[in-house]
């Protein structure tokens, strides 16, 4: 047993919700405030958590495209360069 595809996840990116906004059109602006459910039996924790990691995430205004395929092929080329797939 071993790892079928090896990538690094959000490892070369900022964040995973944020960092659409620097690859795709159609996200700009902020998205609604962070709901944690899993923080709702614990209100003063949630409180004091989410105001420590405010974190301005991209909402979607319109249509997703790719502005700029650079940072995409880059990934791929990092992927293929750290595995036995080939672009």
């Amino acid at each position: 047993m071993g790892v079928d595809i090896v990538n690094d996840g959000e490892t070369s990116k900022v964040g995973y919700s944020t960092y659409v906004k620097d690859r795709f059109s159609g996200f700009g602006g902020e998205a609604g405030p962070l709901r944690a459910a899993d923080l709702l039996e614990f209100p003063q924790y949630a409180r004091r958590v989410l105001r420590m990691t405010h974190m301005q995430r991209p909402a979607c205004t319109g249509p997703i495209t790719y502005t700029d395929k650079t940072a995409l092929q880059q990934d791929i080329d990092n992927l293929c360069a750290t595995s036995s797939i080939s672009s």
